[in-house]
This record gives structure tokens, sequence and C-alpha cells, in this order.
């Protein structure tokens, strides 16, 4: 049960000083891991920074508390001063450390690691405790790169990546772009307005659903895999039907900004790509990058059913 969600009010919980059965146990992470791997390859609509987030903790709190048997079970060699990191506060600081560098690596951020960790996860820190996970979310971040790009180059590689907004030499998208209009201010503001009444509205809208769900179907399993089962054919159904009623237009070139970033084709004809596809069928991040950087313009249709 601790593996489901996103893993975050546990973590902070636990930095608070709660103790949660196996909140921080390798089985948790297991569970974590495999199925957001297959509910993101699945394409389901959901995010992967609370589980990251959640993994390093797990993987930081299992570092500080591995018994000596564990270590040799693995081939490890196990070293008499690791039997100081074997108790209550080394591992709460483990466990901030860990919760930091998922952050850092979802999101390329050393810095940002460290601060959420210390602002928004932790109640008990110390100076020597800020060098320390800043130190270990630049490995993260080092290692995330490596993976990234096939352990050859190092270079600027997170999980998650909207892009870039250098002008025209380097998006070629920048030159579509008109100068705003001081006149434009007033329309910025109402979208502003507008982002925060539909959060207001989400949040309401969750708050009952999860309230119906706690009367309904959690504590009865049969109930929760009926709702995993519904969700993902409802996903798969919406976005398919989506992608082939959307439009095909031309394609202006075959490749967005980035060489790695193709248009989709879907059921199109040779020379078009489909606007739906293209949208619906890529990663969250990707749909963002395309929506702000693609060369071909946007229906307001394909906007619309995006932003619902």
């Amino acid at each position: 049960p601790k593996a489901k969600g996103s893993g975050v009010p546990e973590v902070k919980s636990y930095l608070n000083g709660w103790h949660l059965h196996r909140a921080v146990a390798f089985r948790t992470m297991v569970c974590k891991a495999s199925g957001i791997v297959f509910s993101v390859g699945g394409g389901l609509i959901v995010g992967k920074e609370g589980p990251m987030i959640h993994s390093g903790a797990i993987i930081g709190a299992l570092i500080s508390q591995m018994r000596p048997e564990k270590w040799q079970r693995l081939g490890l060699p196990y070293f008499g001063f690791l039997n100081h990191f074997r108790n209550d506060r080394v591992k709460r600081n483990f466990v901030s450390i860990g919760c930091a560098c998922g952050v850092a690596a979802a999101f390329a951020s050393p810095i940002g690691g460290t601060l959420f960790a210390l602002e928004e996860a932790a109640s008990f820190w110390s100076t020597k405790l800020t060098w320390l996970t800043f130190f270990g979310t630049m490995i993260a971040v080092l290692v995330s790169d490596m993976l990234m790009t096939g352990g050859v180059t190092i270079a600027s590689a997170p999980v998650i990546s909207f892009g870039s907004f250098e002008g025209p030499l380097r998006d070629k998208a920048y030159p579509l772009m008109e100068p705003y209009s001081v006149l434009q201010i007033p329309i910025f503001m109402l979208i502003g307005v507008a982002g925060g009444l539909a959060g207001a509205l989400f949040n309401q809208v969750n708050k009952w659903l999860t309230k119906k769900r706690q009367s309904y179907i959690l504590g009865n399993p049969g109930w929760q895999m009926l709702e995993a089962v519904a969700v993902a054919v409802l996903t798969a159904l919406v976005l398919w039907t989506l992608a082939y009623t959307s439009p095909c237009i031309p394609e202006r070139d075959p490749h967005s900004v980035e060489r790695n970033m193709p248009l989709e084709r879907f059921a199109c004809p040779e020379g078009h790509v489909s606007e739906g596809a293209t949208v619906f069928y890529s990663s969250l991040d990707r749909t963002v990058k395309h929506m702000f950087h693609s060369l071909h313009p946007f229906s307001m249709q394909t906007c619309l059913l995006l932003f619902l």
C-alpha cells in the first residue's frame, strides 16, 4: 500500500517524525519503480517526478541501514565504518539526501533538489547536511546525464525538459513569433486568472473524487483492480480517438526543432503529420516542447483539447 500515489506525502511524513510501516522499504521501491515504468510506458497521464523522489529516499534509507549479511549477499564488501550510519538520525539524513537527489535527477538541477529537501520535505536540518545534500545532487545529475547520453558524453540532458528559449540562433521557431504588444498584457493577466480558477476547480474535483474513492473503492481489492483497468482502457480509447480524428497537416520539416523529436505521422498520408498524434502520443514534457518550439502552428481545436 505504501507504493501507491506519488510517495511525496510518505517521504515528508517520515522526515517529520512519523514512522510509516514500509514507507522506505526495498519492496516498496520495487513496486513503485515497476509501476511507474509500466504506467509511463503505457501512455497513462501520470507524473514520474514524485516516484523518483520516493525512490531516491528509499535508496538513501537502504544504503544507511543495510545489514552486513545483505551486503555480502550482493557480493559487496562490508567495512566496519558503515556501522556508524546504522542509526535513526543518520538514516533520516540519508533519506533527505535521497529525496533531493530524486528531484535533481528529474530536473537536472542540483540546487533545486537541495532547496526542495530543505524547504518542503525535511524539518531537521543542519549546515553540514546542506553541503552533503548538494554534493549528492551533483553526483545524481552527473549520473543521470551519463545515462541519458549513453555514457559517452556529459551534457545537460534532464529527464524533464521543455526546450530552450535562446533566440533565432538556436531556436528555429523564434522567427515565427511576433513581438509582444502592450495591449496583450491584459490578455496575459486574464490567462493567469483563468489558470488559477481552473486549478482551484481541479482541486475541488480531485477532493470530491478522493472522498468517493475512499467510500467505494479503497479497501476493496477487486474494485481497485477494476478501477486501474478501466482508467487504462479509457485513457487508451480517448487518446486514440483524439489522434485518429485529428486533421492531417502538411509537413514543413521532418523534424521539429531537435533532431530527436520527430512529428508523428500516425494515419496520415505521406508528407503529412497528425496534430493529435504529435500532441497526445508524446510524453508530457515533449508535448510542451512541441507547443513552444515546433515549426508547425497547432490549431485552436488541438490546443483546447490539450488544455482539457
